[in-house]
C-alpha cells in the first residue's frame, strides 16, 4: 500500500473514484421517486462531487508541478543503476596529497531525517574546496528513484556502497551523518567498515531513543510524513502543521532554520514536491522499530574506526530558554502525543540522555564532543563553521594515520 501511494499520479486515480462514487449516489437519488430520499441523496451526491472537483484540481495541479520542477531543475549530479534503481550522487572536489604524500579522504554527508542529500550542502560546499566530497539521494528522495519496499537502514547502507562502486568513487571515505543521518552512518561503517576511515556524528539518533516510549515518538512522525505525503498529492501540504515551528521552513521568515541553504533552497524544495520521499522515510522508521536488532548499540562494534560523537551536553536543550511556564507546557504536550504518564516521559528523556554517552563506546577510538553553548538539534545550521573544523580535524587524523584526543569535552570540563 505504501507503495502505491509514493506515485505521484495516484491522487488523480483517487479523485477519479471518488467522482464516480458522487456520480452513483447522484444518479441513485434521481431515480428514487420518494421526494424527501431523493433530494437527501442528490445533495450528498452533489457534495461528494464538490470533493471531487477540488481533489481533482489538486491532484492534476501537483502532478503538473513534479513534471514542471522536474525539467526546471535536472539533476545537478550523475545518475546511476543501482540494481534497476536510478540512483543520485553529486560529488565535488578533488583529493589532496600532504608535504608528506598523504592522500585526502572523500567526505559524504548524509543529512537528517529521510532528507536528499542537499540538506547538508552548505558544509559540502565548503569541504569540496579542500577534498573531495560527496552528496547523495538515498532511494526514494531527490533525484533517486523509490527502490523496493520494505526500506530499512541496512538496505539504505548497501544502496550507497553499490551507489559508490558504479560511481566509480574510492574510499575509505569520512562520514558525516546529522540526525538520522548519523544513525545511518554508524550502520554503514558496521556493515562496510572497509569503506570508512572515520565518523563525524552530528547529533545523531541515539539507539535508546527508539525504544520504549521513543517508539512512540517516532511512530507518531512515521504517521505525520504519511499524511503530508497524501497532502501532497493534492497540493493540501498548506493545510498542516510545520513540525519544524512556525516559519522553520519558510525562507521570507526570520525563523528559517536553513538559512544556508537558501543558495539551492529552490533545488531542495523542488525535489520534495514529490510524494515518495515521506513513504520511503515513514518505511524506513516503521521497520527500525520492527527490526531493533538492525540498531549499531554494542561497545566497540565498529572497531578502531575514528569518531566524533559530537552530542549536546543537554539533549532537550531546546527548552533551556523557556519559562517554567512554557516547559511544563511543551511538556505536556509531548506526554499527550506520545500518550505516556510523566513518569515515563522522565524515563524516556533520561534514557535518551544516557545513551548519547554510549554512542562514542561503539568505537575504540570514539570521542565525545560537545557542541557550541546554546545549540539545539539542528547546530549544523547554526553554527556551521563549528562542524566544518570538526570535519578537518578529522580529514587530518585520517590521513595522519593518528587517533582521536581519547578525551571528552566532558572530562576537560571536569578537571
Amino acid at each position: 500500500m505504501d507503495i502505491i501511494f509514493s506515485y505521484d499520479w495516484i491522487g488523480i486515480v483517487i479523485a477519479l473514484i471518488v467522482g464516480l462514487i458522487g456520480y452513483g449516489v447522484f444518479s441513485l437519488g434521481r431515480r428514487i421517486s420518494r421526494r424527501g430520499g431523493k433530494w437527501f441523496l442528490m445533495g450528498i451526491g452533489c457534495i461528494i462531487l464538490l470533493v471531487f472537483l477540488a481533489l481533482l484540481a489538486g491532484s492534476v495541479y501537483h502532478v503538473f508541478q513534479v513534471v514542471r520542477l522536474a525539467q526546471k531543475y535536472p539533476p545537478p549530479g550523475q545518475i546511476y543503476d543501482v540494481d534497476g534503481v536510478k540512483m543520485h550522487i553529486w560529488a565535488e572536489g578533488t583529493n589532496v596529497a600532504d608535504e608528506e604524500g598523504n592522500i585526502s579522504p572523500t567526505v559524504i554527508f548524509i543529512p537528517g531525517g529521510y532528507s536528499p542529500g542537499l540538506g547538508l550542502w552548505h558544509l559540502h560546499k565548503k569541504i569540496a574546496k579542500e577534498t573531495r566530497s560527496i552528496l547523495f539521494d538515498r532511494a526514494g528522495t531527490g533525484w533517486s528513484q523509490r527502490s523496493p519496499y520494505p526500506r530499512h537502514v541496512k538496505r539504505d547502507a548497501l544502496e550507497l556502497k553499490k551507489l559508490l562502486d558504479a560511481a566509480g568513487e574510492r574510499g575509505p571515505f569520512v562520514l558525516v551523518g546529522h540526525s538520522w543521518g548519523g544513525f545511518f552512518a554508524n550502520n554503514f561503517a558496521l556493515n562496510h567498515p572497509e569503506y570508512v576511515a572515520g565518523l563525524v556524528i552530528l547529533d545523531g539518533t541515539p539507539p535508546d531513543s527508539i525504544t520504549g516510549p521513543g517508539a512512540k515518538g517516532l511512530l507518531m512522525f512515521a504517521k505525520y510524513l504519511k499524511l503530508h505525503s497524501i497532502a501532497k498529492l493534492f497540493s493540501a501540504t498548506r493545510f498542516l502543521p510545520s513540525l519544524g515551528g512556525e516559519g522553520a521552513e519558510d525562507p521570507d521568515s526570520p525563523n528559517f532554520i536553513y538559512k544556508d541553504l537558501r543558495e539551492v533552497f529552490q533545488l531542495y524544495e523542488a525535489t520534495e514536491v514529490k510524494a515518495q520521499s515521506g513513504w520511503a522515510a515513514a518505511a524506513s522508521f516503521e521497520a527500525m522499530i520492527k527490526n531493533p536488532e538492525l540498531q549499531v548499540k554494542d561497545a566497540n562494534a565498529l572497531g578502531d574506526i575514528p569518531m566524533f560523537a559530537i552530542y549536546r551536553e543537554n539533549m532537550n536543550s531546546e527548552m533551556e530558554n523557556l519559562t517554567e511556564e512554557e516547559k511544563q507546557k511543551m511538556k505536556e504536550q509531548s506526554m499527550k502525543m506520545l500518550k505516556v504518564s510523566e513518569q515515563e516521559y522522565d524515563q524516556m528523556m533520561a534514557s535518551i540522555q544516557a545513551s548519547v554517552e554510549k554512542v562514542p563506546k561503539l568505537s575504540k577510538k570514539g570521542v565525545l564532543i560537545h557542541p557550541p553553548e546554546g545549540s539545539t538539534h539542528q547546530f549544523p545550521y547554526e553554527f556551521p563553521e563549528f562542524c566544518v573544523e570538526k570535519i578537518r580535524e578529522m580529514i587530518s587524523l585520517v590521513m595522519t594515520g593518528e587517533s582521536p584526543e581519547l578525551e571528552s569535552d566532558a572530562d576537560k570540563a571536569d578537571k
